[in-house]
């Protein structure tokens, strides 16, 4: 039988996974700060599900903890699913977040597979491979997050955009994080990639390095994008957080690509400055927008 959860349980859940998106995810962070209440905590419920998932299996490869450990959690959280509530102080708000807005739970189930991998897979083939485990790691956060705010318009080809924004965020992070990521034994980036430029996944900063993260954010602006029209197609409220961090994360490129693809022993960040331009900039054309 599943504990009683009482109101303030649950919203001491909701306050620690705001607590978690505003330490881990500042940029992403302030975007959902434009968001309505009901939208903006639900948003923090599903950052602090990702977050406490992925800080038990973003460790170095050789200090993953055992698979059967996420396969509890795993457990433990279908079964929350299943009974609607649970105890747990990450998964009570996500539950609940799930429940209210109506997310398909496959999705979180989809997310666990892909984080079940960075237990074992330490490097991917090819650009197919590696889709594969962006549609769990982030595509299907993009989906989470359109139903959170809401369709208005066409939403086939919004929830289409979704996924090609939650990839295209992905593959951002999978540049930005090479030096990072490969220190703990893993490369997200195709070893085809990497064959092609005649080195090895994992290796150190030199111009054929540089030539595959050129091509890993050719192909991030290609699905940002794929995926900037459906913006236009969520609920008016909820577009300035997704435009905010459409530019913030696509910021991160341009970053990259004005240090020349170098992106050992550096991680790359939108200024402060630009930051809180995009923020204003967005919130005048939003607001143009209803004149």
């Amino acid at each position: 039988m599943t504990a009683l959860l009482s109101n303030r349980d649950l919203a001491e859940s909701y306050e620690l996974c705001r607590r978690l998106h505003a330490r881990h995810g500042r940029s992403y962070y302030l975007a959902t700060q434009l968001l309505p209440r009901r939208e903006r905590y639900a948003v923090h419920a599903l950052y602090g599900f990702a977050r406490y998932i992925d800080d038990i299996v973003d460790v170095p490869i050789a200090n993953a903890p055992p698979v059967d450990r996420l396969d509890r959690i795993v457990t433990m959280w279908r079964e929350a699913i299943r009974q609607g509530s649970t105890t747990h102080p990450v998964f009570a708000a996500t539950a609940d977040t799930v429940r209210r807005a109506g997310i398909d739970p496959q999705l979180t189930y989809d997310f666990l597979d892909a984080m079940r991998q960075d237990l074992t897979v330490t490097r991917y083939a090819d650009w197919e491979r590696l889709s594969r485990y962006t549609w769990g790691s982030a595509s299907v956060i993009g989906l989470q997050m359109a139903q959170v705010i809401g369709v208005q318009n066409d939403r086939e080809h919004a929830l289409h955009c979704a996924t090609a924004l939650g990839e295209a965020f992905q593959l951002t992070n999978f540049c930005r994080d090479y030096d990072e990521d490969r220190q703990r034994g893993r490369v997200y980036l195709p070893r085809s990639e990497f064959v092609a430029q005649g080195i090895e996944p994992g290796v150190g900063d030199s111009r054929e390095l540089r030539n595959v993260i050129a091509s890993a954010t050719r192909r991030a602006h290609r699905l940002y994008d794929e995926a900037e029209p459906g913006i236009a197609l969520l609920r008016r409220a909820g577009q300035p957080c997704i435009r905010i961090a459409f530019e913030l994360y696509r910021g991160i490129l341009d970053e990259i690509e004005r240090a020349d693809y170098a992106v050992i022993g550096v991680r790359h960040t939108v200024p402060r400055v630009k930051k809180l331009k995009t923020v204003a900039q967005t919130l005048s054309k939003h607001a143009m927008s209803f004149v």
